[in-house]
């Protein structure tokens, strides 16, 4: 795994546990552990919040119609979601 990409997995492992009010660790989350299972994506509106958490950490403009379960399944599948869409505040991560 690139170490822009591991960058980005912990970035968004931290914004899931502050979003859900998760009582574990970032390490604790692999990168393979479904994120449904977590809370994401169980309702429209919290979805959309996380969405719009993740487009201000990291700098980037999601497209909500874009985002599906399988996007949002796991740490891996949002992180490659968000690399492909474009430059992730080059300056940030």
């Amino acid at each position: 795994m690139s170490a822009r990409k591991e960058i980005l997995g912990e970035k968004i492992r931290r914004l899931v546990i502050g979003k859900f009010n998760l009582d574990i660790e970032p390490q604790d989350i692999s990168a393979e552990q479904s994120l449904i299972e977590l809370g994401v994506g169980v309702d429209s509106v919290s979805t959309l919040e996380f969405i719009m958490e993740l487009e201000e950490e990291l700098g980037v403009s999601i497209d909500e119609s874009e985002v599906n379960l399988g996007v949002l399944e796991t740490v891996e599948s949002l992180s490659e979601f968000i690399i492909s869409i474009g430059s992730v505040g080059k300056d940030r991560t």
